[in-house]
């Protein structure tokens, strides 16, 4: 169970609440009520006040002192959210454009672009563990990401090289239409 300051202060008011109907109960069979309604009605009427002080009080000190750690972590959870939803973006959009980005780039490049989308895909997957908010693969990032590499390892460096733009595209849009079959 993760305890949060959230849960913490609805705690706190929960048990505060307990508190001041126990201590009313307890007053009502240890005080003896003035017999006269109207001393009656009075009397009940300053315990309620009492009881409306010590309230509200508890509530402000608790919150008083909740406040500055609830903030932090508000914008931490947002920040950590925002940060998820980009790297994901970016992943995913790699993976999504790994054929044409790889048709542009020699060798090298092609590979050190695969290593970058690769490293993406693995901290996108740590977000999409802590959130459900920062989105779904419609595929296994890790299998695209491993056929596209084939494709360039399988050429070579000097047989990827001498491929033009057109026939490396060519190449790897068929390795796409063979994943999306899958």
């Amino acid at each position: 169970m993760k305890i949060t300051v959230r849960s913490i202060v609805i705690w706190a008011c929960v048990i505060a609440a307990l508190a001041l109907v126990l201590a009313t109960a307890a007053l009502g069979l240890l005080v003896d009520m003035p017999s006269d309604p109207t001393l009656k009605l009075d009397y009940l009427k300053f315990a309620l006040e009492v009881y409306k002080a010590i309230g509200i009080g508890f509530l402000i000190t608790i919150l008083g002192a909740l406040i500055p750690h609830i903030l932090p972590e508000a914008k931490y959870e947002f920040d950590k959210l925002k940060e998820g939803r980009e790297v994901f973006s970016k992943a995913k959009t790699g993976i999504d454009y790994l054929p044409y980005r790889l048709a542009e780039l020699n060798f090298k490049d092609s590979m050190d672009h695969l290593e970058t989308v690769h490293q993406l895909k693995h901290l996108a997957a740590v977000y999409l563990q802590d959130s459900s908010q920062v989105g779904e693969w419609r595929y296994k990032p890790y299998y695209r990401i491993v056929e596209f590499r084939n494709a360039v390892e399988k050429r070579t460096p000097s047989g990827w090289d001498s491929l033009t733009r057109e026939e490396r595209l060519g190449l790897l849009l068929q390795v796409q239409e063979k994943l999306e079959k899958k």
